[in-house]
This record gives structure tokens, sequence and C-alpha cells, in this order.
């Protein structure tokens, strides 16, 4: 299942959480983008939130929320990242990033990777727990046929 944690897909899987009662209609979701677009961590949007729009939302719920948006994404997702796989010319590169453990699945902590594969007509953003070949292999789907452009 795809999975939005900052910009993109991630292969981190989603925890269920309750969410907050208070419905805010199309406003909740462009603060959201807004965090996203400055990759703030889940507890500075829960204060953004509170601040922004007197919310008082937990960070369960705020992974909720980001958990219930990657499923309404999910074919969205998959359609380009299906699109980009059929390129003729694709840059790949890779950056570490903080990842924190709000999804359960990085106990450790461990340092993340934001895989980025950029096309002229699509950009793809990809959240790992591992920086190798067979990531790579994983990014670019093993059927990509085209030229891999990398900063190697």
């Amino acid at each position: 299942m795809a999975s939005v944690r900052r910009i993109g897909a991630a292969s981190l899987p989603c925890r269920a959480e309750p969410l907050p009662s208070r419905s805010h209609g199309a406003t909740l979701p462009l603060w959201f983008q807004f965090a996203v677009q400055r990759s703030l961590r889940v507890g500075k949007v829960r204060i953004l939130l509170e601040q922004a729009l007197e919310v008082e939302i937990s960070t369960g719920s705020i992974n909720a929320i980001r958990c219930r948006l990657s499923e309404s994404l999910a074919t969205l997702v998959e359609e380009a990242t299906d699109a980009i796989r059929q390129e003729k010319v694709a840059h790949l590169d890779e950056t570490g990033v903080p990842i924190g453990n709000t999804d359960g699945n990085n106990p450790e902590k461990k340092r993340g990777w934001l895989w980025v594969m950029v096309t002229p007509a699509l950009t793809m953003f990809h959240l790992a727990l591992r920086r190798s070949g067979e990531m790579a292999r994983q990014v670019l789907g093993e059927a990509f046929a085209g030229v891999v452009v990398t900063d190697r």
C-alpha cells in the first residue's frame, strides 16, 4: 500500500487511529499540504493545527489522516509510478532523511532515504529504510528499460 509521509509514496504501513470528530471541510487537507511541503514532523503539525485552526488533535490522529489520504491517493500514485517507469530516460537520486518511528515500522529510528525519480513529465518520491542497489531497482521497477542518470 502506498503511504504519504512527506511528498509522494512511502513503503511504511499505517496504523489505525481515531480521527478528530470536528470537521473543517477543505481547510484541514490544505493545512496538511502546507505541512507536507515544509516537511514538518507530526508534533509540529499538531501544534500548527492547534494554533491555526484551534483543532485539538493527537499525533495518532494526524497519522490516521495521513493514512486515509494515502489510501485515497493510492491509485493515482500507482498510475503515476507505472507511467514514470515507462519513460526512456529517468534521473535517480537519494538523500538521507530523518523519518522517526511514527508508523511503528522503524523502532530503531534508523536514518531513512528519500528516493526521487525524475522525468520531463513526472517526479516520483519514495521513502525507504534502505539505500542500496536493490532499493534502486525497486524504485525503478524490475522492467525499467530506459537510461538511468545518477550522480555516481
